[in-house]
Parts: C-alpha cells; structure tokens; sequence
C-alpha cells in the first residue's frame, strides 16, 4: 500500500506501509483545541517508540489561507519532533475523517488495527493507552 502525501518541507514525501512497519498517524489542524492539546502525550508516545519499527506522522489539515497558527511554527514551540504532512483533507476524505484529532494505526499489511476519535486531557491516558496498543503490535511480528 502507497501513500504519497505533501511534507511541509518538502515537495512530496511517499509513506508506504511495508511488511516490515505499522504505521501511527493523528489527523490534525492548528485551529483545533483537541489536537493542540493531544500533542504532548503522542510526543511522549513518538519517543519511547521511535526506533522500534512503527512510523509516526501528524498528518496537518491547517487550511493555507486560514489565520490559524503556522504549523511548523507551533511544533517547533511545544518541541513536537514527530513528522508533519500537509494534507488540505484530501487522505483525511478517503479515511471518512469527520472530526479530528483521529488517530489511525494501521499494521504492516495495511489493515486499519485500530482508530480512535478526539481528546479530552482531564479525561485520557493516551500514553498509556497508545503504548498497550503498540506493545502488543510489536509483540505480532
């Protein structure tokens, strides 16, 4: 399965799910409260699992013309390291996406394993949560 989505810094970056891989991706605008506040806790997720063999992305769907604030900006000042990927809803519609943030894991055959839909800080142990999942993915090699 190929994906060929926009890298913010980049003209094009290819995302493919290969046998080797699962893939973690949270759909995400700048504008939205929820995915602002869901950073940290994938931030932590991202670190402790970055050289095990699951691929992080926010896939950004901050509209170009809109007086939100600058992605790259954003990540940069809450010190978010995981990969964004402009999108301008295009991946976020063949998904169904109809509220965001969302977060999709999806294995190494390209079989969604997994979705989940908004966040609540005072209510979430995302950490905790995202980590059982991918522990018990990576023990399904």
């Amino acid at each position: 399965m190929l994906i060929t989505l926009f890298h913010t810094s980049s003209p094009g970056i290819s995302i493919s799910f290969t046998l080797s891989l699962f893939v973690l991706f949270t759909f995400f605008a700048t504008w939205c409260p929820p995915c602002v506040e869901q950073l940290q806790p994938l931030e932590e997720v991202f670190q402790k699992y970055k050289d095990e063999k699951i691929k992080f992305f926010i896939i950004d769907e901050t509209e170009p013309t809109s007086d939100a604030p600058d992605t790259k900006t954003l990540l940069s000042d809450k010190n978010i390291n995981i990969p964004h990927i402009k999108d301008n809803w295009k991946v976020a519609r063949k998904y169904g996406i109809k509220g965001i943030p969302t977060i999709f894991i999806i294995d190494k055959f390209g079989t969604i394993q997994n979705i989940r839909v908004g966040f609540t800080k005072e209510e979430e142990n995302l950490v905790g949560e995202l980590s059982e999942i991918i522990d018990q993915r990576l023990l399904d090699k």
